[in-house]
């Protein structure tokens, strides 16, 4: 329990991204559907991309489409800063 990040979820969290390779033999797909499910239950933003045939990370799960969902991500959970003298 101490080890899953899932039972250490809490309201105040910040929302996640997760990329999780299907073929992942390091930190079992499981884990990543605990912590989504641990998410909704909190009422919290996760987004969960499955990488077909992928294994535990690199590179490959931020270019091409992984790219373009890491932007909009970004995108909808980033708020831009207020500084003085910049219209937004």
């Amino acid at each position: 329990r101490q080890a899953s990040a899932a039972y250490h979820v809490s309201d105040d969290d910040p929302p996640f991204l997760v990329f999780h390779g299907d073929l992942d033999k390091t930190v079992l797909l499981d884990q990543s559907q605990a912590i989504e499910k641990a998410y909704k239950a909190a009422g919290l933003p996760l987004t969960l991309h499955i990488l077909a045939g992928e294994g535990h990370g690199g590179t490959r799960f931020f270019v091409g489409e992984h790219a373009t969902n890491l932007f909009n991500f970004l995108q909808a959970h980033l708020k831009p800063e207020n500084k003085p003298g910049v219209t937004q």
